[in-house]
């Protein structure tokens, strides 16, 4: 299987073009929103604000902060990809989050990262995202920028490099001789592009007059479970993910909760009763 060897693969196109419209919508109305419409700042999310100026505009979390955007980000036709490529019979949503590029911005760059790196206290080594955008994506609006066949690189679960703006400073694998260099992930609206968790991706600025938006919506599988990780600091690391879902019996996060971590998609059953 092509993304089973490459990590990424593109669709065709899957969403209707009336549902990207009304999310983008969506998505304006929320980022001039009072701070009485955002989640709580001790969640330590990323929400972007009017006053916090130029750069990326990024609003984790949109699927609690827009219910009606879940028509876009808990699409079933979605959810059924990304649960082929993980081998499974269902997926959950684990997060999500929309990423605005204005036009012409020069610092609107998401740097080198994996995003398993940014999900370290899942136990999943499967993770799969599927980038969503609201028009045709290129070069010159900010498309990915990925490695094929990274998500196999050693390492790459601890690259966190999301906010370094110099993409010319490439990640280097670690015990892996490569001269690859990264390919542009051209995407057509409508279309969606799904990566691996540990996909090593970026982007670069959008240098068009038209602002570029996608949808980052990231899945697990039904074996996903939260796992106790000790940062440099010597104490548990705490994602805002976990801030915001129940604990189980043993008070951990609980990954299962259906509030936050929505089921997308799940195999019907074949059996009849007889």
């Amino acid at each position: 299987m092509a993304f089973r060897e490459r990590g990424t693969w593109v669709s065709g196109q899957i969403v209707p073009h009336a549902l990207l419209d009304e999310v983008r919508d969506l998505v304006a109305v929320h980022q001039h929103r009072p701070a009485r419409g955002r989640l709580p700042a001790e969640v330590g999310h990323i929400d972007w604000a009017p006053a916090d100026g130029a750069g990326l505009r990024s609003s984790e979390f949109i699927s609690i902060l827009l219910p009606a955007a879940r028509r876009l980000t808990l699409l079933p036709v979605v959810g059924q990809i990304a649960a082929m490529f993980m081998g499974t019979d269902r997926v959950r949503l684990l997060e999500d989050q929309a990423i605005e590029k204005p036009a012409g911005d020069q610092d609107a760059v998401v740097g080198w990262h994996t995003d398993s790196a940014y999900a370290t206290t899942c136990t999943s080594a499967d993770l799969i995202t599927a980038w969503i955008p609201f028009d045709d994506v290129t070069a010159e609006n900010g498309a990915l920028l990925a490695y094929p066949g990274s998500h196999r690189w050693p390492g790459t679960q601890d690259l966190r490099s999301f906010q370094q703006r110099d993409l010319a400073r490439r990640p280097t694998p670690i015990g892996i001789e490569t001269a690859e260099e990264p390919v542009v992930v051209d995407v057509r609206k409508g279309a969606v592009e799904f990566h691996h968790g540990r996909l090593v991706h970026a982007s670069g600025p959008n240098v068009t007059a038209r602002s570029r938006l996608a949808i980052a919506v990231t899945f697990q599988g039904p074996d996903n479970r939260y796992r106790e990780v000790i940062g440099r600091d010597g104490r548990p690391v705490v994602l805002p993910v976990n801030q915001l879902c129940r604990r189980d019996a043993e008070g951990r996060p609980d990954y299962g909760d259906d509030e936050v971590f929505p089921l997308v998609w799940r195999r019907r059953s074949t059996t009849r009763a007889t």
